[in-house]
């Protein structure tokens, strides 16, 4: 499996994290619930069913955890659909207000009667529309004792869909049903608690790496059996900066620095310091961490001064950058070897490398501050092969808004960016290089500590050859891996020499990954020294991800879709004076004259997104989403997340409109189409730095399916145009590329959103345009 691959599991498995912190127990309770049958008037003979589950919290009226999707079961007579299917999850909180919803799930018959399907045979019948909901019900997670409906007791489903417990929670519910079900307390061994997060719902369907899968057995997943694990170390660790490293402390430095300024008023600027540069390295099976990651300081080499070490907590002399060369190297401190622990025999592990920077305040050291600058990932079983291998590799970080394994937000993407778009005025380019060893047998770990209770239950450690490590909320061990094989195995760590046969072996290992990502970048044959110790060849290179620039980049309306804004009633947007402001090119690349943008008078700017319509464009394998919403995120704003919209038909050729629901889930006839969100940027600091901002910053959009929640795609929109150079408004029709961002391969349009993004500017004490 490929890193694309690895991470592609990770989204797919990343559960949604609870909004609120409940009551924590003192262990983690494991809960099944067995679905046997279900009988309903809503049920037809040969439609196939499915079941979906997912975690509410009623106080919040949030949906959260990772939603389960069972295999698809045949209809029977009688109005009947036997499952037979048992889920399972975990938690360590105690909180009634938090229900485990089922909801069954009818295959789509949009285009074939059910009254027809009947006499349908199976290839047809299993071709069919969107899928329906036919009933659901609910129960409380409760921690303190078994939580039984009955042991297959018949029990009331509700008609509709569980959606409405967002938005009306005294709704009257209508049974439509029975279940037969039951819901208990399941005792499941250790292993099975690190292999998946807390909230994330599995079934007997799902492949999760470190659990093995018997086929034979149908409910394997009841008495779970451990992966078998390859006991493996790295070393040689060193992060290799190519160009800029001087500039990127700088402006991190000095983002922090504003930051601190904005948060203190503004009446001064303090000074951050450089604490620390760590890199973190934990074990992860794309549902979650299975070694939490452990920390490892590092120090700088000046390759130009034969290899001497710098202080770590030293920052770079800017004024005397140049006397470090083209290339600046990052070594772990003291080179250890270090364990890799509960790495399981699977394609699907991988290994996460986190470059984190900590920041202190000069005036006062007890503030401090972690950015997370970049991440990288690596799979070192893609090739399925288990035998003993030694390879030395180089993975590139990547960083930006994309989701990490770690769960936090990542310095702002200045490592992927086309050359265009990048802050720093060189090409920036970090590596991690390391050596990895296996020794090819397989062994059974012992579990590690969650995160949860990392402060509760400490770590194991050996008696021979550790050393304490640091990280944040846990202890960790760095210890030589203890195996029945030679220690000639693991050599010496002044050894880097590499044979053929790993060059060929690492080749291999990274065939399937080059045809997914883009061409390896050219290394140059001279490589820096890292510890005295020379690299012979260029290091291979792989990439965890890129965000497609190319295929996200906007342009202005058709004239058809202008024909169409034009005779429908939207709001329309006006400036002080009642006048419609002047429209500009989006695809324009004029110069900007900044000192004019900072002395304009008008101190205030309204920015507006106006969703005017949305298109999808037509896939053999994709289904048409009926209702959307968005999530936005732009400059230093919180996420915003709309409300559902309905994607309303319009003539032949012409993008569904945006329509607005009402109370029921109707269209709401009333209201005018399309959807604005409107910021507000005031005072004449605050203009400086949104004026800095617009010059290369994006707003990001996620177009998401509001009946399923499916991910459909992101977008980027540029704001350079959004100058208003010495005029009242300006405003831009903007036809944005819906990208699917999960893959590289994957990196096709599959929709077309259309807005209007405008900025009206006020002077200072002005009220509202509307």
């Amino acid at each position: 499996m490929s890193v694309n691959n690895w991470y592609s599991l990770f989204l797919a498995n990343r559960p949604v994290e609870m909004k609120r912190s409940g009551s924590r127990g003192k262990k983690m309770t494991c809960y099944s619930m067995y679905i046997s049958k279900l009988k309903s008037a809503q049920v037809t003979e040969n439609l196939r069913y499915q079941i979906s589950a997912f975690l509410f919290d009623t106080k919040t009226s949030q949906m959260f955890g990772r939603q389960c999707r069972t295999e698809w079961k045949r209809a029977e007579r009688d109005s009947t659909c036997v499952f037979n299917e048992t889920l399972y999850f975990y938690s360590e909180i105690n909180d009634r207000d938090l229900l485990l919803i089922i909801e069954f799930v009818e295959e789509g018959n949009d285009h074939i009667s059910k009254s027809f399907c009947r006499s349908l045979i199976l290839k047809i019948c299993t071709d069919l529309g969107p899928a329906v909901s036919v009933g659901w019900f609910s129960t409380s997670v409760e921690k303190k004792r078994a939580v039984e409906i009955s042991e297959n007791r018949s029990v009331e489903i509700f008609g509709g869909t569980p959606k409405l417990l967002i938005f009306d929670k005294e709704a009257v519910l209508k049974p439509v049903g029975n279940v037969e079900c039951s819901y208990n307390i399941h005792e499941m061994p250790p292993f099975f608690f690190q292999t998946i997060p807390e909230f994330c719902i599995v079934c007997d369907k799902d492949l999760i790496p470190g659990i093995l899968k018997d086929s034979s057995d149908d409910e394997w997943l009841s008495t779970p059996k451990e992966m078998p694990t390859i006991p493996a170390a790295i070393d040689a660790i060193a992060i290799q900066f190519k160009n800029n490293v001087p500039e990127l402390e700088r402006q991190i430095t000095n983002d922090i620095e504003r930051e601190w300024a904005l948060k203190d008023g503004g009446n001064h600027t303090p000074k951050a310091v450089i604490m620390d540069r760590k890199l973190k390295i934990g074990v992860h099976n794309g549902y979650s961490y299975v070694t939490e990651p452990f920390t490892v300081d590092l120090e700088i080499i000046n390759a130009n001064s034969n290899g001497t070490l710098r202080s770590r907590k030293k920052p770079i002399d800017f004024g005397k950058s140049s006397n470090w060369g083209d290339q600046l190297v990052f070594q772990a401190t003291g080179n250890p070897r270090l364990a890799l622990r509960n790495l399981y025999a699977d394609p699907r592990m991988a290994i996460i490398f986190l470059l984190e920077y900590t920041f202190h305040r000069e005036d006062n050291q007890s503030l401090n501050q972690t950015i997370l600058i970049g991440w990288a990932a690596w799979t070192p079983f893609s090739d399925g092969t288990y035998t003993g291998k030694e390879v030395e590799t180089r993975v590139s970080f990547v960083g930006g808004p994309r989701p990490n394994p770690e769960g936090v937000l990542c310095y702002k993407n200045v490592l992927n960016q086309p050359d265009s778009l990048k802050p720093l005025s060189e090409k920036l380019e970090i590596f991690v290089d390391f050596k990895f060893y296996e020794n090819g047998r397989s062994v059974h770990n012992t579990p590690t500590p969650r995160r949860s209770d990392s402060a509760r239950v400490p770590t194991s450690r050996s008696t021979e050859n550790v050393h304490s490590g640091r990280s944040k909320g846990s202890r960790v061990q760095i210890e030589t891996p203890k195996s029945s094989v030679p220690t000639e195995r693991f050599p010496a760590l002044v050894d880097t020499g590499r044979s053929t046969s790993s060059i060929d072996e690492l080749k291999s290992i990274n065939e399937e990954l080059d045809r997914f990502i883009e061409e390896p970048m050219e290394v140059p044959i001279e490589e820096i020294a890292v510890a005295k110790k020379a690299v012979e060849e260029p290091l291979p290179l792989t990439s965890v991800y890129k965000i497609p620039f190319e295929d996200m980049r906007t342009s202005n309306f058709h004239r058809s879709v202008h024909s169409m804004f034009a005779r429908l009633n939207f709001v329309q947007l006006r400036d002080r004076n009642g006048e419609s402001p002047s429209t500009d090119d989006v695809t324009s690349k004029s110069l900007i004259d900044m000192r004019r943008e900072r002395l304009d008078r008008l101190d205030n700017a309204h920015i507006y997104f106006q969703f005017a319509a949305f298109k999808q464009l037509i896939s053999l394998d994709a289904v048409p989403s009926k209702k959307v919403f968005f999530t936005i995120n732009f400059y230093r704003f919180p996420e915003i997340t709309t409300e559902s919209m309905l994607l309303e038909a319009m003539e032949k050729g012409e993008p569904n409109l945006l329509r607005k629901l009402d109370k029921n889930g109707a269209e709401d006839e009333s209201a005018p189409p399309g959807f604005i969100a409107k910021y507000i940027i005031e005072g004449e600091e605050s203009k400086l730095d949104f004026l800095d901002f617009l010059a290369t910053g994006h707003a990001c959009i996620d177009v998401w399916d509001s009946d399923s929640l499916i991910h459909l795609g992101s977008t980027i929109v540029p704001l350079r145009n959004l100058y208003r150079r010495g005029r009242e408004a300006v405003q831009l029709f903007v036809q944005c590329p819906v990208v699917d961002t999960s893959l590289d391969a994957g990196s096709k349009a599959g929709a077309v959103l259309y807005l209007r993004v405008a900025n009206i500017g006020l002077p200072s004490g002005n009220g509202e345009l509307f």
